[in-house]
């Protein structure tokens, strides 16, 4: 597709002005707990929710502002 084409990544891409309470909390520990299931052994399981994020690539810190922002997720 030709999105897909684009030299720029949208999993690279920060969502700038959004934080922690703009996330789907709900689709969030359904996602959590599909990981758990299909990965039980998984480390990942024992870490808190802001964690988990940032190990999936789903959180990270904008260098520019320092401010802590949601990344546009898959």
């Amino acid at each position: 597709m030709i999105a897909e084409q684009s030299s720029d990544s949208l999993d690279a891409q920060l969502l700038g002005g959004f934080g922690w309470d703009d996330l789907d909390i709900d689709s969030f520990k359904r996602y959590r707990k599909r990981f758990a299931n299909a990965k039980p052994d998984s480390q990942w399981n024992e870490i808190g929710d802001e964690e988990f994020l940032k190990r999936i690539g789903g959180w990270k810190t904008d260098r520019k502002s320092g401010n802590r922002e949601k990344k546009v997720l898959p």
